[in-house]
């Protein structure tokens, strides 16, 4: 086995890409299939298919840099809709199956609910992050909440199916009852976490902004005290940008912005911030990203949350 894979990361670029797109759909239909086929081999294919799909997608990462960044846009997108398409292919055959079989279609969306709750970040495209950011927080917020009640509704279905609704019927309707005003609580919290960051992000940006239109009209004895304010108020965007819009958790869900991003954000500040006031050209372009941030968490914003 070893061998196999030595040789395949030593082919060419673009058989490396065949051989790595051939490892992920194999992997990604072999998880499919045995989510259909129910009994113990869901959570057994999934522990075995991770690290080919992982495998597959590094194998394919240098063809895919060749390629004009119109593509590279377009690529980049692909497994996102791979994998809307293979969760909606999924939780219709849950729905249907729970008619004839509760128990196959709970560990279905089991399965849904733990394989967001883990992977949800590397779903999501980290490439041309600005022009994706708002899409980028809605995806974020709402299949959170979609893969919560997946979740719910199959650990309904999970209890309805072992126990006897008749025999048990007290236990069964109670636990039932408790879930689903469970999910629609945590719904709310969740949605109101996302507020609550989207308006943090809005305010900071904002005083960003603010700064840097006091530091290009300073004097030359005001300059260093207001470069100063504004790498406070870089500090507290920055926390931010890099906050799970969707989880308070530190692995699984999205920042509000990439690393990378956050990264190359900071370096025009910093630029910016020794270009004042000689000349506005740093300045406005931080001026555009602090206005793309703000337009993609116009309409979230609950100061109240």
């Amino acid at each position: 086995m070893i061998r196999y894979i030595r040789a395949a990361e030593s082919l060419p670029t673009p058989k490396r890409a065949v051989v790595g797109g051939a490892v992920f759909l194999g992997s990604t239909v072999a998880l499919s299939s045995a989510m259909i086929h129910g009994g113990f081999w869901p959570p057994l294919v999934l522990a075995l298919v991770v690290v080919p799909i992982l495998w597959g997608g590094w194998l394919m990462n240098n063809w895919f840099r060749l390629l004009s960044p119109l593509w590279q846009k377009r690529g980049t997108a692909a497994p996102l809709f791979l994998y809307a398409l293979w969760v909606s292919a999924m939780s219709a055959y849950a729905v249907a199956s729970a008619h004839t079989d509760r128990a196959s279609g709970s560990l279905v969306l089991l399965i849904l609910w733990g394989t967001h709750s883990v992977y949800a970040a590397s779903f999501e495209p980290e490439e041309f992050p600005w022009d994706r950011l708002r899409w980028r927080l809605g995806r974020a917020i709402h299949l959170r909440v979609l893969m919560l009640w997946f979740g719910i509704v199959g650990l309904v279905l999970l209890v309805r199916a072992t126990f006897d609704v008749d025999t048990y019927r007290v236990f069964v309707n109670g636990t039932t009852f408790t879930l689903l005003v469970g999910g629609v609580a945590a719904s709310l919290k969740t949605y109101a976490r996302f507020r609550k960051v989207c308006t943090g992000v809005n305010r900071h940006a904002q005083v960003l902004v603010r700064s840097l239109e006091e530091l290009h009209e300073a004097t030359d004895d005001e300059v260093k005290k207001l470069q100063q304010a504004a790498r406070r108020s870089w500090d507290a965007l920055a926390e931010n940008l890099v906050t799970r819009v969707d989880t308070g958790f530190s692995v699984p869900g999205v920042s509000v912005l990439p690393s990378a991003a956050v990264e190359e954000l900071q370096e025009s500040v910093e630029r910016a911030l020794l270009a004042v006031p000689v000349t506005t050209g740093p300045a406005e372009a931080v001026g555009l990203r602090l206005a793309q941030i703000k337009a993609a968490v116009r309409g979230r914003i609950d100061t109240a949350a």
